[in-house]
């Protein structure tokens, strides 16, 4: 008994260190009935360690806290975003707009044989679930997709990383000398620097505008403005010190171009001539990184990179010369991109929490495949802006979407808080599938570029069909979706406009952050005109060949392609008649009007009405090359259809603004409906149905001829610009507006002097 006594004291000992537990805190008398929560509230009082929020600056003692205060976060988001569209597939879109017509099989061909254009779009919800449900190899796409070149195929990226590893530790990650670099000021330079680029290009020396401040300052003009719209560069691990030089020259070439356009004339570090200082670079530059050991196969990221923005400033900011300079070498870089590995090794495998390369190998990765994307976007955009041949095709590019920016922006501290919150990029491919069949496609500015450049890429594709079923060598066979496929891809378009990219004419399209470009005027949400001209211009180039109506308006030669007799320029002429009679030649000028009303005018039914003006050296979007095309092709078409406004020299009948107005207002009235280009709410199916209204009554419309005055506002600004592609259009531009007023000439001889 003794025994049996003994045992219920030692139970009311271990009851006297239970609850309440009290918290020994000077001044705080708090008490708990579980230990454990007072260990928790222990933590505010010494916390082991903070947990920041990178939206609110909020910090938090523990990270469940952390997590559900920026749950918090996503649900107010979602509160706040307008309710989802009702979508439509690009079939069910063009069926409801076209009743009379017959209805398109959502299948290409007969043939079951799997094949790119088939899989795209069928709207066949068991192809779509079986898709998402699977992980297809990079094999099993290349059959169904029936590749024949080379795929870009990466490793996913973060969505591999393993949830044990380093990046989602709670343990604090030692950053060690990384911080120290990133503490400096990230665009200062050295005087090492300063005697390498000296080395690599002795005439900067003597050049005004070789400065380190300046050069400072380029590279803060290259991150303000050119990073938001092409964000390929890590901008969180950015210091110049530590850049390749080559990668630093390139940078400059750009920020010296866009400082044209924002630079103070009464500054201190104004850029006194940054076009010469930019061609100054540039004409070296693609040497010496064809020369540099880094270049061979598998060549460095920042060789691409380099590569990519001396391109871009080659295409759109300078001579003939060097643009014709940059579509040569266009496929070196192509080539180059499709010889590199993975480069930071597979993220699956990531180290301890010290390790910090496991951010860096991230990095590395995403960098490429941002690279790549912005060679598939320079690739289709440039074919559709110039003509050019498209290398690149929608099937070779298997990789996933680019991460979300707030992942892509965050520096080493946010980053692993950050992505366990971000949404796990989907497959390239299936987003494109998505989008033609109507499934909600929501993604950042970047991505929105993406998806144009693979529907840009699609439609090359298919019309390379179109030229073998003319042949007789498609196996598939006709169908009606395949000779309806302009009416196809002006749906996918008009969704990808209106449902996925919101509005062309929106600065949210060109850029993530709008707030934070607010100060400059064409970034701002107030600015109305066209952000994303390729709309307008894919649905020429799926209509008429650049050659064909540049020929007719009055060049001499086109891509040093000239005419071998005057039979073979009235065959041209032949075919340029001919398209006017299509009903996808009303469709492109429509387009083409749209795009002049969207750059020049506001909008429809404004409380002001105003008109833009426009320089086309100071244009931070490079539109002076789509506005001039699409002047053309509206030339091309209503003098063939209405003749000239005279017939002998005269002041003209309207100025370029009263035409552009007048011919808005009688689209409008004849079509019974407004087609506000700036409008957020129509979907991308209405989108189509008003196109297709005004398209009907585009010949209805009066006095189309009356051209000479917007033709002289044009040219005259183009022939003035600085650009040469741009000034050539100008020339003949302006001439298209002496053949209106009477000229006999049908050649303009010194257009290329």
């Amino acid at each position: 008994m003794a025994l049996v006594s003994e045992g219920p004291p030692k139970k009311r000992s271990k009851r006297r260190d239970g609850p309440p537990f009290k918290c020994d805190f000077p001044n705080c008398n708090k008490e708990f009935l579980r230990s454990e929560h007072l260990s928790r509230h222990q933590l505010n009082h010494n916390p082991k360690k903070i947990f920041r929020c990178p939206r609110c600056d909020k910090t938090f003692v523990r990270n469940d806290l952390l997590v559900r205060h920026e749950r918090r976060h996503s649900q107010r988001d979602d509160s706040k975003s307008s309710p989802p569209k009702q979508l439509s597939s690009v079939n069910t879109i063009v069926r409801t707009h076209n009743c009379s017509a017959p209805t398109p099989s959502p299948h290409m061909g007969e043939n079951p044989t799997p094949n790119l254009l088939s899989w795209l779009f069928s709207e066949d919800p068991e192809s779509l679930d079986a898709v998402n449900s699977s992980n297809m190899d990079s094999a099993e796409i290349d059959q169904m997709f029936a590749n024949n070149g080379q795929a870009f195929f990466l490793l996913d990226g973060f969505e591999n990383i393993s949830s044990n590893s380093a990046l989602f530790s709670d343990q604090p990650i030692s950053i060690g000398s990384t911080e120290t670099s990133y503490m400096k000021n990230e665009y200062e330079l050295n005087d090492v620097l300063l005697a390498e680029f000296k080395t690599l290009i002795p005439a900067l020396a003597t050049h005004p505008d070789f400065l380190q401040f300046k050069l400072e300052k380029m590279l803060r003009t290259y991150w303000k403005y050119f990073h938001p719209r092409f964000p390929i560069l890590h901008k969180p691990t950015f210091v110049a010190s530590q850049t390749p030089p080559s990668l630093l020259l390139s940078m400059f070439i750009i920020g010296a171009r866009l400082s044209t356009i924002f630079d103070d004339l009464y500054s201190p570090d104004h850029i006194e001539d940054p076009q010469s200082f930019a061609d100054l670079i540039a004409n070296p530059l693609r040497w010496h990184i064809f020369s540099s050991p880094d270049f061979e196969p598998p060549a460095t990221i920042w060789t691409i990179q380099s590569l990519l923005l001396l391109e871009f400033y080659e295409k759109n900011c300078s001579s003939r010369k060097m643009h014709e300079r940059a579509h040569l070498h266009h496929g070196t870089t192509i080539q180059l991109l499709r010889r590199l590995p993975t480069l930071g090794g597979t993220p699956q495998k990531l180290g301890q929490p010290e390790d910090v390369s496991n951010w860096h190998s991230w990095i590395e990765v995403e960098s490429l495949k941002r690279a790549t994307y912005m060679c598939f976007y320079m690739d289709t955009i440039d074919a559709i802006m110039y003509g050019h041949e498209v290398l690149i095709y929608a099937h070779q590019v298997q990789l996933t979407m680019p991460v979300e920016d707030e992942v892509w922006d965050a520096d080493l501290r946010n980053f692993k808080q950050v992505i366990k919150r971000a949404k796990k990029p989907q497959r390239f491919l299936l987003v494109l599938k998505n989008l033609l069949n109507g499934v909600s496609t929501r993604t950042n500015a970047f991505g929105k570029k993406v998806l144009v450049s693979g529907l840009s890429a699609v439609m090359f594709q298919i019309q390379q069909r179109d030229l073998q079923l003319a042949f007789g060598l498609d196996k598939f066979g006709a169908s009606e979706t395949a000779k309806n496929w302009r009416e196809l891809m002006t749906a996918a378009y008009s969704i990808w406009r209106n449902d996925v990219g919101v509005s062309c004419c929106s600065s949210k399209t060109a850029i993530e952050n709008v707030k934070a470009a607010s100060g400059f005027m064409e970034l701002s949400q107030k600015d109305t005109r066209c952000k994303c001209t390729v709309y307008h211009m894919a649905h020429v180039c799926m209509s008429i060949p650049q050659y064909d109506f540049l020929i007719f308006a009055g060049a001499p030669w086109r891509m040093n392609v000239k005419p071998s007799s005057p039979l073979e320029r009235d065959a041209i002429c032949k075919r340029v008649l001919e398209w006017t009679e299509t009903k996808h030649a009303k469709v492109a000028v429509v387009q083409c009007y749209l795009l002049l009303f969207e750059m020049f005018l506001s909008p429809q039914g404004a409380p002001e009405e105003y008109e833009y003006d426009y320089d086309a050296d100071r244009d931070l979007f490079f539109r002076s090359n789509p506005i001039s095309i699409a002047l053309l092709v509206i030339w091309t078409y209503v003098f063939i259809k209405c003749g000239r406004e005279t017939y002998k020299p005269q002041l003209p009948k309207e100025s370029g603004y009263q035409y552009l107005r007048r011919i808005r207002s009688q689209f409008s009235s004849a079509a019974g409906c407004v087609l506000e280009t700036t409008n957020e709410e129509d979907t991308g199916s209405q989108l189509y149905g008003k196109v297709k209204k005004w398209t009907d009554v585009l010949d209805s419309i009066p006095d189309k001829q009356n051209l000479v005055g917007l033709l002289g506002m044009v040219g005259h600004k183009m022939a003035n610009a600085r650009y040469s592609i741009v000034k050539e259009l100008g020339k003949l531009i302006v001439f298209c507006a002496r053949r209106s007023s009477g000229s006999s000439q049908i050649i303009l001889y010194d257009m290329y002097d």
